[in-house]
């Protein structure tokens, strides 16, 4: 806790805190650190109700375990689903919940060494929107890369929140995106917020006097919703009308790695919102040249999103039949869902769907090597496990989301 005074309307400070990151953590595990300044009030009204989800691995009964609890000074007033991702694969709870102040929901999950996260949009009545999520990565095992593909943007005014994973040997000017979105084309959903991180570090052989970072954003960002972030060092930030972000570190004296190699590192930050509703397969692109003195430009990687819906499906599978191709659409299933096996001659086949619970809800006898299910032949809505069996023999399965 930083007991700062009081801070005048359009005024500024900094402080700085150094850690070192535990030699037990593994390679690309996530770390968050998040800031809240208090007391804070921006609204007239205080009578909402505001969600916070918690997570932890509980080791003892190999569980991941969820909280969903009421922190504001009123009840929800619209019930509100709730989502789990299991690494890319996403669940929906069929049972809304609508907490009263001060309630809490209670959630638990394997342990298998998935990322987990569990996400709730925020009551109507929440002055800030947006949602409200948790993620345990690490537990009963590991997989990474998972946790950051997703939101972890506070939408609270006072609150600011960060979340990297660690990392190996890495280019020391390079550009991050927040979050970074799902799978090979990064999708996000439009008019989803994104944070930029923009790291560099004097490489040379003398001082660097002055520092200029050139961002030339996206025709489908909207430069008006800017929110200048935290940086290592004192900067001014100018924007022109052709969209040209601009940061000036003058007379930062960066020193050079080969004399203080902690020292010549810094970094900026900035958040920005999308164009409102950009269309589906919009292709979001960014980077920053990065300008020692009079030096030619750095200019780092490039990252980019696409904007998408639906894109977290239930569509795992393992395939038992080596040279083969599973196709399964669409996933989830609302009205009715085709699954083939290609490169195989199927024989006597049929397509087993079995409950949660491990039951067998019902067969049906493959077509050639394609099957095809009525959401009619399905009871409720849920998640299920498809299996493609010929003569007794097992030749794939994987599950499916029925809505």
């Amino acid at each position: 806790e930083f007991e700062i005074g009081t801070v005048s309307e359009a005024s500024s400070g900094s402080f700085t805190i150094n850690a070192l990151l535990s030699c037990d953590a593994s390679l690309g595990f996530t770390h968050c650190i998040s800031a809240t300044i208090e007391p804070f009030t921006c609204v007239d009204d205080d009578n909402f109700a505001e969600l916070i989800v918690e997570g932890s691995c509980d080791d003892t009964n190999n569980e991941v375990q969820f909280r969903v609890r009421n922190i504001g000074t009123d009840g929800m007033i619209t019930p509100q689903d709730v989502r789990i991702v299991e690494d890319v694969i996403m669940y929906m709870d069929n049972n809304p919940i609508q907490l009263d102040a001060g309630q809490l929901e209670e959630y638990s999950f394997p342990a298998n060494g998935a990322t987990w996260r569990l996400e709730i949009n925020q009551d109507d009545s929440f002055p800030y929107g947006g949602i409200a999520s948790a993620f345990v990565e690490g537990c009963g095992g590991f997989n990474p890369g998972v946790a950051t593909q997703f939101l972890t943007y506070n939408f609270n005014p006072n609150v600011d929140e960060l979340c990297l994973e660690n990392i190996g040997s890495y280019d020391p000017n390079d550009k991050q995106a927040l979050p970074r979105g799902f799978g090979e084309l990064n999708y996000i959903e439009a008019n989803t917020p994104l944070e930029y991180l923009i790291r560099f570090q004097n490489t040379g052989t003398d001082t660097a006097f002055n520092v200029r970072i050139e961002d030339q954003l996206s025709d489908f960002l909207d430069p008006s919703t800017i929110v200048p972030g935290a940086a290592s060092h004192p900067y001014r930030m100018s924007l022109d009308e052709d969209g040209l972000l601009t940061f000036h570190f003058n007379d930062i004296m960066l020193p050079d790695s080969n004399v203080n190699q902690e020292a010549s590192n810094g970094f900026v930050q900035f958040s920005i919102q999308q164009t409102t509703d950009n269309p589906i397969g919009t292709l979001i692109e960014n980077n920053a040249a990065i300008y020692f003195d009079f030096n030619e430009p750095i200019i780092t990687n490039q990252v980019w999103h696409t904007v998408g819906e639906e894109f977290i499906t239930v569509s795992s599978y393992e395939l038992l039949e080596t040279e083969t191709t599973l196709l399964i659409a669409p996933n989830p299933l609302k009205s009715f869902t085709r699954i083939s096996l290609e490169g195989i001659i199927i024989e006597s086949g049929r397509c087993q769907i079995y409950d949660s619970q491990g039951r067998l809800a019902f067969e049906i006898p493959m077509q050639g090597n394609r099957a095809e299910i009525s959401r009619e032949l399905i009871p409720s809505s849920g998640l299920y496990v498809f299996r493609i069996v010929s003569q007794e023999s097992v030749l794939a399965q994987g599950k499916l989301l029925v809505h």
